[in-house]
């Protein structure tokens, strides 16, 4: 935050006790770029879903990345998530109360006849 006093900027500065100096490390700005541009990415992923559908896809990206960690390979990583892509692909028991039943299809009454 800057102050300004007379025409002149003023950076306002917040004492900290010498215990709770850090230096930052010199890749910090890096790091913080990355973190941006995943963030961006992220959230054009999961542009034009549901909260539902983000956290889907939040948990299974998730479980790619620990698999990637473990130094799976694709297929191995493939085999691993897919109790995750069909629990999630499968609507739950309890979804069921809340699906309205199919109403059968009305029949219109036609003004003419095709005679």
């Amino acid at each position: 935050m800057k102050a300004r006093s007379q025409g002149k900027e003023f950076v306002v500065v917040t004492k900290v006790p010498k215990q709770y100096w850090r230096i930052p490390p010199l890749d910090a700005r890096a790091r913080l770029q990355e973190l941006e541009r995943e963030q961006e990415a992220l959230q054009r992923l999961a542009e034009g879903t549901t909260l539902q559908g983000r956290e889907l896809s939040r948990k299974l990206l998730f479980a790619c990345e620990r698999c990637l960690r473990e130094g799976k390979s694709i297929p191995d990583m493939a085999v691993a998530i897919e109790p995750q892509m069909q629990e999630s692909a499968m609507p739950h028991p309890w979804l069921k109360a809340f699906q309205p039943t199919p109403t059968p299809p009305r029949m219109i009454p036609l003004a003419f006849s095709l005679a």
